[in-house]
């Protein structure tokens, strides 16, 4: 029987990188990652892996451009482990006289440039079809090795004290100083 101020239940991407920032940011609290899977393996090692710092919802564009700073700071502290490769991303429309998003929709205008001039567009994006009529783009985009960020942040975890159990969650239940969870195992 383990005891733990924080079980995290999950360890891809999101569980892993809630362990980092929690244990960084508590170093005296004791955090436990559950999976019946290994780390970084179901979903995190599909990933897009690619990121931008746009969203029409001003809410998700604080958030991801946070997220984007978060990564910023590792790559900083870590080049050898993982790199952020910004190419930007594309939004396009054969629609001249029409918004490719309708300006309340639009976030943050410092986030993405428009370019509604059909010339320009193949002069610079000569990859894109001839029909292309504007193009709004992301310039805080790329791509990113998700699972070599993810490996970094459970290597930093671990070292902070971040322990990881494989098990199957089989049941969650309150007891009176917290929760209580049991694995299929009898854990």
């Amino acid at each position: 029987m383990n005891s733990s101020n924080t079980i995290i239940c999950g360890a891809g991407i999101a569980g892993v990188a809630c362990a980092y920032y929690l244990s960084r940011e508590n170093p005296e609290s004791t955090i436990m990652l559950v999976d019946k899977l290994m780390p970084l393996s179901l979903t995190t090692a599909m990933s897009g892996e690619n990121f931008r710092a746009y969203w029409p919802q001003p809410w998700m564009h604080d958030f991801v451009s946070h997220s984007i700073d978060l990564m910023e700071e590792l790559q900083l502290q870590h080049p050898d482990r993982f790199a952020l490769k910004y190419s930007g991303y594309e939004f396009v429309s054969h629609s001249l006289g029409q918004a490719i998003f309708p300006a309340e929709s639009r976030g943050r205008h410092d986030s993405f440039t428009v370019c509604n001039d059909p010339a320009q567009i193949q002069s610079q994006k000569p990859y894109l079809d001839v029909s292309i009529q504007q193009v709004l783009q992301v310039n805080r985009a790329g791509a990113i090795d998700v699972y070599a960020l993810g490996s970094l942040m459970l290597d930093l975890a671990r070292a902070q004290g971040v322990k990881f159990i494989k098990g199957e969650i089989s049941s969650i239940g309150r007891v009176a100083d917290g929760y209580q969870i049991e694995l299929g195992d009898r854990q």
